[in-house]
């Protein structure tokens, strides 16, 4: 976790920005697809809530909305507490250290988890956390999953590298980075991630975001038959 701990939550803002194309504009779409689907006073999980970028980027479309802010870096949390009192929202974000399993509330009408399960190796590992998230949901709700996805070509691999240095990566960085990507991280294809998330109670996931090898996903809750 030390890439998030210390000097790698202090910069993790500055960083991930350079590594993610769109990372701005997944925020948005984000916000906006559930500006659009959810009523006033929804209650939002956010999964790997990091800094609160997320956080800050739904506070800003829906004054009504609460969040519960969880990670597994108290670090990070702390930052996002900072970030959450300058914006005037702390009194909207309860925080949770550890992980979704450890969390003893539930009910929450939509969930999002940007950017944490590509770190998790193994189907059955990625289908627990997708599973616990599930259980905190209501029968109607529906989670928001960005990940890394397998790359389709070669040459889709290497633009990798390319629009970060586009986005402010040094060169090296850039090359660093790449080889990362295919030793420290466990991408799904799409096909995979459809077989997980139905073994974790979700519909077909549908896409609403797309970046190079960067996808975001709808994931709604399979209705459970009586």
């Amino acid at each position: 976790m030390s890439r998030f701990e210390g000097k790698g939550s202090s910069d993790y803002d500055v960083r991930i920005k350079k590594l993610i194309p769109g990372y701005q504009l997944l925020h948005q779409l984000t916000a906006s697809y559930l500006k659009t689907t959810l009523k006033p006073n929804a209650r939002i999980l956010v999964v790997g809530a990091g800094t609160g970028s997320d956080i800050l980027e739904l506070s800003n479309i829906e004054s009504s909305w609460s969040f519960t802010a969880l990670d597994i870096s108290s670090d990070m949390l702390d930052i996002a507490k900072n970030r959450f009192k300058e914006a005037n929202i702390i009194g909207r974000v309860d925080f949770h250290t550890g992980d979704v399993g450890g969390l003893n509330v539930g009910d929450y009408d939509a969930a999002i988890c940007l950017f944490v399960t590509h770190f998790i190796e193994g189907y059955d590992e990625k289908i627990k956390l997708l599973s616990e998230i599930n259980a905190k949901l209501k029968s109607d709700a529906f989670l928001l999953l960005a990940d890394l996805m397998q790359y389709q070509s070669e040459d889709i691999r290497l633009s990798q590298s390319t629009i970060s240095q586009y986005l402010g990566l040094e060169i090296e960085a850039a090359e660093v980075m790449l080889g990362r990507l295919e030793t420290d991280f466990y991408p799904l294809s799409e096909s995979e991630l459809a077989v997980v998330a139905k073994l974790s109670g979700y519909d077909e996931p549908l896409i609403y975001f797309q970046a190079l090898r960067f996808s975001g996903f709808i994931l709604s809750k399979l209705e459970v038959s009586t």
